[in-house]
């Protein structure tokens, strides 16, 4: 098995002598000065077998380069894409264009051979996170409609995947800084009917790169399903519960509206017009869910 320290000589070699295939990507500068490639690291051990190495994104800076590399093995003179042989891996890759040093962190993304068309976009977030000397945003896709958000860059002196979101959005997700954090909104599914949401925040600490957990107290959901069950609601009259039940019959057209997490508690409209509230639980037993998405 390739250790980490033979990776880093390979890859860079690759990098600048023959990994030249079309990327797309979202760079800030396109610096084409080549640099030398030179490896501090002395481990020479052989993998044993035939191993390819493509980039698939790639993100020039003045004095540093940011790639993103894909390792796969070769049968019968065939790169294997579709990891039947075996498992491929993805690499981020950081050198600094002066020393020619190398530093690669394994990028956790899974195989990204098999994925024809696929973009992926690498930009620079230093200057507007403010943060220095260096953090870069890699989307790639994920699983289903998803797409994973890394952020890769420099912390105590070495080249580290700072933290790792998954989002719905090809382009990626959106933060900006807010006085010591990094705030945004990403997509998730709801506690009642699995709804696919885009409001649930995101927080991320700048000293620690530590996510912070936070869901919206009051979140509008605004789904329209069945009732798997008949049951009975109280009726809101003036955004207020009142002791009168509504009967709900299997069936029946239902628009889930908004979730109150504290409370426990959930909103529908039945009959065009009527309001009702109960319990989370009743919600999320008797009513169709969102399975597509």
């Amino acid at each position: 098995m390739i250790t980490p320290y033979r990776l880093i000589t390979v890859i860079v070699v690759l990098l600048f002598l023959s990994c030249k295939g079309p990327v797309n990507t979202v760079a800030t500068s396109r610096d084409t000065a080549k640099v030398p490639a030179k490896d501090t690291n002395s481990n020479n051990d052989d993998p044993g077998v035939p191993i390819k190495y493509r980039e698939q994104a790639r993100l020039d800076l003045p004095g540093q380069v940011i790639t993103l590399t894909s390792r796969f093995v070769v049968v019968d003179g065939k790169v294997d894409k579709e990891s039947r042989y075996s498992a491929s891996s993805a690499y981020f890759v950081h050198i600094d264009k002066r020393t020619g040093k190398a530093d690669t962190v394994e990028a956790g993304v899974g195989n990204l051979g098999d994925c024809m068309g696929c973009t992926y976009i690498i930009r620079d977030m230093t200057d507007s996170f403010q943060l220095k000397p260096l953090v870069v945003q890699i989307v790639t896709h994920a699983e289903d409609i998803y797409y994973t958000n890394s952020f890769v860059g420099m912390q105590d002196g070495h080249f580290k995947q700072l933290f790792s979101i998954d989002d719905t959005r090809e382009e990626g997700i959106e933060l900006h800084r807010q006085g010591s954090k990094l705030v945004g909104h990403m997509a998730g599914r709801d506690d009642v009917v699995e709804n696919l949401e885009f409001d649930y925040p995101v927080i991320i600490d700048t000293k620690t790169f530590e996510q912070l957990d936070s869901l919206p107290d009051r979140q509008y959901i605004g789904f329209t399903t069945t009732a798997l069950q008949s049951f009975r609601a109280h009726r809101v009259v003036d955004g207020h519960t009142d002791s009168s039940l509504v009967a709900v019959k299997t069936g029946a057209e239902v628009k889930v509206d908004t979730l109150y997490r504290t409370l426990g508690k959930v909103r529908l409209r039945v009959k065009d017009s009527v309001e009702v509230e109960l319990k989370v639980e009743t919600a999320k037993e008797k009513l169709g869910h969102n399975g597509a998405g």
